[in-house]
Order: C-alpha cells, then sequence, then structure tokens
C-alpha cells in the first residue's frame, strides 16, 4: 500500500504517515537543491524569469537567513518556472493553469496532458507506485488537479486498486467519478479534509508540533494547532490549544465582519481577544475585500480599525461565494448570484460585486505599504504564518533584510538589486553590489554608503534596497 500527495499543495504540510509519498516535498527539494548548487542564470533570453530564479536562489544560499527569506526566495524561484511550453504556471501558495481554470476538467485534463516543471517526480512516482497493489491519491484542493489527473492516468492498471481521497475529491467525486482516468477509482470520504502538521521544508529543525486547520469551518484539530477561525468562534470564546490563529474578516470602520456574515463591535472583538493573547496566542488578520453591502472605498479606513483591534494584518483577499454557501443574504444584505458554467466550480460569481479590476487595485494599493513594512506573509501556507516579520533597521540606513543580487557584470560589478518581498529591482553600483552579495556587518554597510552621494540615497530608498532613512 502506498499513499500519494501530489503537487501543488503547501509545501509547509505533511501527512506524516511513513507510507506517504510526499511529491510536493519532492519537488521542492529537488527544485532547492538544483537553485542552490547552479551558477547565475544568464540574462538572456526571459530576463524577468532569470531575475527570479537568480534572485531566489541567492536567498536559498544565505545560510544565516531566516525562514520567512526563504520562502520569498522560494516564492521567486517558482514563478520564474513559467514556460509557455508548461500547462501550468506555479506559485508559493498556487497553481494556475496557463490556459482556462482548475475550476473546468476539460481545462485540467488539458493541463495535466501538458509538460509541467514537476513531471519528472510524477513519472518516478508513477513508476514507484505501480509495484503497489493499493494505492490511495491524495486531492485535497484544486490546485493538485493538474498532476493528480496524470498521476491517475498511470495508475491503477493491471489488477490494481487506486482509492482517492481529500477535501476536493469528496467534494467533486460526482462529477470526478465519471470523468477518465477516476471512472475506475474509489473514493474514500474525507469531507473536512485530512489531518496536516506543519513543517519547516528548508530544515530538519521541528517547528512545534502543530497540526493545521485549513478552514474556520473545520473542526479543531486534537492537540495544540495553528489556523482560521472565525469572528463567531472568537466571540463565543470557543478557541482552544490554539498557537497561532487567522481571523478572516470583511470589515467596516464601525465594526468587524466576519467571513460568513458575523458582526461584532471593535471594542468587544478587542475583549474577545484579550484572553487569547494573554494566553500566548498570536492572533493574525487577513481582510477579505468586495463583500457584500460594503463600500469598497471604506476598505482603507477598515484596515486601519482592524489593525488597531487585531494587530498584524497578514493578506489580502477578494470576497467570494463559495458553492457550497445556500443562504440568500449574507451580513442582512441579499446576494444575488450569476450562474456559473463549470462543472467543478468552487465559487459563484456575485451580480452585484464591484468589477475585478476594481476590487484587485484596491488589494494592491492596500498590500503595497505593509508588504515594505514586512508585515504581509510570503503566502497563504501554514508555516507562513508562524514566521515572524523581517528586522527592518531603524537605527540610519541599512540594507533591507529581503534584498538580494539577481543580476550582476563580472566586468563593471555592476548589479540589479532584486525585494523579494516588495518585487522592487534596482541597478546599483559594484559598491552595493559587493554589500548586498556578503551582507558585512552593519556598521560596514553604514561606512560604504557614507561614501556615496547624497542624492543617490533616496533612490535606493524608493527602490527598496535600503531601509532605516526617513
Amino acid at each position: 500500500m502506498i499513499t500519494l500527495v501530489p503537487p501543488h499543495g503547501d509545501s509547509t504540510l505533511r501527512l506524516g504517515d511513513d507510507e506517504d509519498l510526499d511529491l510536493n516535498a519532492m519537488f521542492l527539494a529537488e527544485l532547492m537543491t538544483q537553485a542552490r548548487d547552479s551558477t547565475p542564470a544568464p540574462m538572456s533570453g526571459d530576463r524577468a524569469a532569470a531575475l527570479l530564479r537568480n534572485a531566489g536562489a541567492a536567498a536559498l544560499r544565505d545560510e544565516h537567513a531566516d525562514r520567512g527569506h526563504r520562502l520569498r526566495g522560494l516564492a521567486a524561484i517558482l514563478t520564474g518556472l513559467a514556460s509557455p511550453e508548461h500547462g501550468v504556471r506555479l506559485r508559493l501558495d498556487d497553481l494556475e493553469l496557463t490556459d482556462g481554470s482548475t475550476q473546468s476538467s476539460a481545462d485540467v485534463f488539458r493541463a495535466g496532458a501538458a509538460p509541467a516543471p514537476y513531471h519528472a517526480v510524477l513519472e518516478r512516482a508513477a513508476e514507484l507506485a505501480n509495484r503497489h497493489r493499493d494505492i490511495t491519491l491524495v486531492l485535497e484542493r484544486d490546485q493538485q488537479l493538474p498532476a493528480a489527473v496524470w498521476l491517475a492516468d498511470h495508475l491503477g492498471t493491471a489488477g490494481r486498486a487506486l482509492r482517492v481521497t481529500g477535501r476536493f475529491a469528496t467534494s467533486y467525486w460526482t462529477t470526478l467519478r465519471t470523468l477518465p482516468p477516476f471512472t475506475g477509482a474509489a473514493l474514500d470520504p474525507a469531507p473536512r479534509g485530512l489531518e496536516w502538521r506543519v513543517v519547516d521544508p528548508f530544515t530538519a529543525a521541528a517547528l512545534p508540533t502543530l497540526r493545521w486547520r485549513e478552514r474556520a469551518a473545520d473542526p479543531a484539530p486534537p492537540g495544540p494547532w495553528a489556523g482560521r477561525v472565525a469572528l463567531r468562534e472568537i466571540m463565543a470564546g470557543a478557541v482552544t490549544n490554539a498557537h497561532t490563529v487567522i481571523l478572516g474578516l470583511c470589515t467596516t470602520p464601525d465594526c468587524a465582519v466576519g467571513r460568513g456574515g458575523t458582526t461584532a463591535g471593535w471594542q468587544d472583538l478587542a475583549a474577545a481577544l484579550d484572553p487569547l493573547r494573554r494566553a500566548g496566542v498570536q492572533v493574525l488578520a487577513e481582510l477579505w475585500i468586495g463583500a457584500p453591502g460594503i463600500d469598497l472605498e471604506l476598505a482603507p479606513a477598515a484596515l486601519r480599525a482592524a489593525q488597531q483591534i487585531v494587530g498584524r494584518v497578514t493578506g489580502f483577499r477578494v470576497f467570494d461565494w463559495p458553492v457550497g454557501w445556500t443562504e440568500s443574504r449574507w451580513d442582512g444584505q441579499p446576494v444575488r448570484l450569476a450562474p456559473t458554467r463549470y462543472d467543478l466550480a468552487r465559487h459563484h460569481i456575485l451580480s452585484d460585486q464591484a468589477p475585478a479590476e476594481q476590487l484587485i487595485a484596491m488589494v494592491t494599493a492596500l498590500a503595497r505599504p505593509l508588504a515594505r513594512d514586512g508585515l504581509l506573509v510570503p503566502g497563504r501556507i501554514a508555516a507562513a504564518y508562524l514566521t515572524p516579520p523581517p528586522r527592518l533597521a531603524t537605527q540610519g540606513p541599512g540594507l533591507d533584510p529581503d534584498v538580494v543580487l539577481g543580476a550582476r557584470s563580472t566586468r563593471t560589478g555592476k548589479g540589479v538589486a532584486v525585494n523579494l518581498r516588495t518585487g522592487a529591482c534596482t541597478t546599483v553600483d559594484s559598491s552595493l553590489s559587493g554589500l548586498i552579495d556578503t551582507r558585512p556587518p552593519a556598521s560596514t554597510v553604514r561606512d560604504v554608503l557614507a561614501g556615496l552621494a547624497p542624492e543617490l540615497l533616496p533612490a535606493l530608498r524608493d527602490g527598496d534596497v535600503l531601509v532605516g532613512m526617513s
């Protein structure tokens, strides 16, 4: 018996069974080894992709880097793998189809048949798995669909039994079971998902022994855990044994509004959070933008209110309406839904929601200053929420902790500085290239910066190369 976990799920979660073969972990381990051991990619061809891969590799090579910096480096490498030949584009916390949507089985099958960055790992896994009579394929989330489709097409033949389990497989089995290559497979239901533990993908050093709660509607895992919580749970004092909680809010300046429409006064929420904080629980928030009945222009003021009460806001999401929600109202507001044309639809389209361009523009505007301040997590993956924000120098100018070299001229020494946290790219001279490459003590950095023309410093600050400047 063998269990396969296909790419591309959360790279910081493991099932923890000796019989599990986590293909996502295998793929990323090989990818990171290649990045650390490789020479910088030349700036020919796709220059942006080469910059990303080089910058990410620089972060992974830094033995003194913290987990957040390395996660941002891994994110850059994954983004830099994009190719027109591939059926998928990878992100640290997501997978997109090059053509179409994972909500369409036709699009998924087309992507699954195309090359992918992890294809060699799939081939080796299929060869190994087919030595076993009983094979279980884990399908927890839509990002795993292209790889799962490829694997299912290469497993379970010649008398072998293929079973499929996981949250996504259970929710969509009515459709999946009618599609080859799942027609001969059996479902092992897991409507609330499987039990996952949080790991650090970069080191053997153990994180706190924590189970992960993916959704606020899921039961709390046994023992210590981290994950998402609902506003109604917080207000009821029902959160126990938690290490870190992420509270989803679709809020206004006047009151807190939960993802499901529960409301609470800001001071009432502060009082409900106080016992958790006294118990040592880390409380984080994610804001959902574009909820029914909430004016989009109030989002900046709502963010400030959330920061005053909750503290660190780690990310933003555009509000959506899951297909499993059957209510016709949200926070007292009537909801009109447009019909979906997808056979694997995850959410409905809200007819009265602001245009997608406006929502994305608002999310970008809200996120940009928080990214510069180091408050956003590198991605929506479990270990990222357990990672402290970077320490930004405040006493005098210094190098941003997330700036690395994406390219450097062997002739002139000039380079391109890439900030992995903000995405800014800045051309720098040979002296700064050397500083970024070697990371000397802060006093040495200040001495070198003191020798630069004063008019250069503001551009380096605005390019997210330097911090600690007014």
